[in-house]
């Protein structure tokens, strides 16, 4: 949210290539950040990549079963079928991130 107020005040407010730069440097989905997946599984960013939408990630958890799952590694750069569709609260799933970074 705040990224994208930067954004919009830009360049009123703030240099648009520091603001580019900034969000390059911080990532759309910071390191540690929940993840929700379109297929319903959830999942914990563990490093960005070139493509700013598509981080790697690490799957930990099933919304749609209601259960922690075995933890799965995954690159969205490679996976083009799979998309972010939000960030979560990790109270809202009982998730400890710490447990598994």
């Amino acid at each position: 949210m705040a990224l994208k107020r930067m954004l919009e005040w830009s360049p009123a407010q703030f240099d648009p290539q520091v603001i580019q730069q900034f969000i390059r440097f911080l990532g759309i989905y910071p390191v540690g950040s929940l993840v929700e997946l379109e297929s319903g599984r959830i999942a914990i960013v563990t490093e960005p990549t070139a493509d700013l939408l598509r981080p790697n990630l690490l799957i930990v958890y099933s919304a749609r079963h209601g259960h922690f799952v075995k933890p799965q590694p995954l690159s969205l750069e490679s996976h083009r079928d799979e998309r972010i569709v939000g960030i979560v609260p990790a109270a809202r799933y009982g998730i400890d991130v710490a447990d598994f970074i």
